[in-house]
C-alpha cells in the first residue's frame, strides 16, 4: 500500500492502558491506516519523529472556562 504519510521512530501511546511502544504509523486520506513496529511500504512523505511521543486517535479537548464559569455558575459542554 502507498501512504500519504508515514511517521517513523515514534514512541506510541495508544490509550489502551498498555505500555508505550516504538513503532511507525501509516496515514492515508487523513486517516490512520496502520500502526506497526515497521512499515515497509512507500509514502508521499516520511517524517522521522526521533523517538518523540505520538498519541494516535487522541482528541485535544483543551479549553478555558476560567472567565465565564464564575459569571454564569455553569458552562455547557460543546464539541
Amino acid at each position: 500500500m502507498n501512504y500519504d504519510l508515514i511517521l517513523k521512530d515514534c514512541k506510541i501511546i495508544n490509550g489502551s492502558g498498555n505500555p508505550w511502544f516504538y513503532g511507525e504509523i501509516g496515514i492515508k486520506d487523513g486517516k490512520i491506516i496502520r500502526i506497526n513496529s515497521e512499515i515497509k511500504d512507500n509514502a508521499s512523505k516520511v517524517i522521522n519523529v526521533n523517538k518523540n511521543i505520538v498519541c494516535p486517535g487522541f482528541i485535544d479537548i483543551h479549553s478555558h472556562t476560567d472567565y465565564i464559569l464564575p459569571l454564569l455558575g455553569k458552562v455547557e459542554s460543546t464539541i
